[in-house]
């Protein structure tokens, strides 16, 4: 990113404060670099057009149109490499705080987020992020608070889709029941990690039970095993890649986590009765329901 920050934002959200920082980078071309660094700020890319590469704590991660990378606090990472001159890329940097006794839903999620988050489908942000740009560059009648209001859009589109991933419970009250909490932290647990190669001993080391006790847990809230629960949640957010997004079938069946397309295409048609492709198609012809 660029030295100099040009625009400062604050957005509160849920009890949550969000304090948003855009640089030289998000108003102006500049150079790709492939120094790794890493700050204390989250990092936010979203991808307007063509596709960029990026590595993140030494993994590479490749993003096309359509796309947003949350890059989290602490993690070593280069900046953003376009695929050609036409590519477009806005980013900025922001912290939070929580003010509540007890951190909400969003802080919760914020904080799960361990070396970067990818969210597909996004064209609606980023259609909000390309106003921002406009805005700055029009400098209109109280450019500054409409700005504002756009970049506080973003800010809720992308958390609601963070805590989204997973249908959480009707009516429930994260802050003052422990069950509802222990909940929580389980789903923001599978929506941040699903597409990694998880194991209930690693969601129960971050909730602190023995893996014992984590199965007495998820069967009560859940009624199923650890694993019933991950390819629920795999299943829930290929749907939404395949409704939501033009990724062929075999990138989709990695984003999702699993190992090969054919055990994606497996499992798919066991919990939904069609292939993702049959799946894709009648639900763009609006002849089946998710």
């Amino acid at each position: 990113m660029g030295n100099g920050v040009i625009f400062n934002s604050s957005a509160l959200i849920s009890g949550c404060r969000f304090d948003i920082s855009m640089d030289e980078s998000y108003f102006y071309p500049v150079e790709p670099s492939a120094m790794i660094h890493n700050h204390a700020d989250y990092e936010l890319h979203m991808i307007k057009s063509g596709n960029y590469s990026f590595e993140i704590n030494s993994n590479p991660v490749r993003l096309g149109e359509g796309s947003i990378l949350l890059i989290s606090p602490n993690s070593y990472h280069n900046t953003a490499a376009p695929d050609n001159d036409r590519s477009k890329d806005y980013c900025f940097r922001f912290d939070h705080s929580c003010h509540e006794k007890e951190k909400c839903v969003f802080s919760t999620a914020m904080e799960g987020i361990n070396g970067a988050l990818v969210l597909d489908g996004c064209g609606y942000a980023i259609g909000l992020a390309e106003e921002v740009f406009l805005e700055y560059k029009r400098k209109q009648l109280d450019y500054q608070k409409c700005m504002d209001h756009l970049i506080y859009m973003i800010m809720l589109y992308i958390l609601r889709r963070i805590v989204d991933i997973v249908p959480q419970k009707e009516g429930s009250d994260v802050q003052h029941h422990a069950d509802e909490n222990r909940t929580t932290a389980i789903d923001v647990f599978f929506a941040l990690n699903h597409m990694y190669d998880i194991h209930s001993k690693d969601l129960a080391k971050y909730l602190n039970l023995s893996v014992r006790q984590l199965d007495r847990v998820i069967r009560k809230h859940y009624d199923m095993t650890f694993k019933q629960k991950l390819t629920e949640i795999r299943i829930f957010a290929a749907k939404r890649l395949l409704l939501e997004s033009s990724l062929p079938v075999n990138v989709i069946s990695e984003r999702v986590g699993y190992n090969s397309v054919e055990n994606f295409s497996s499992s798919f048609s066991r919990k939904t009765g069609h292939t993702p492709s049959s799946f894709r198609k009648k639900n763009s012809t609006g002849s089946c329901n998710p």
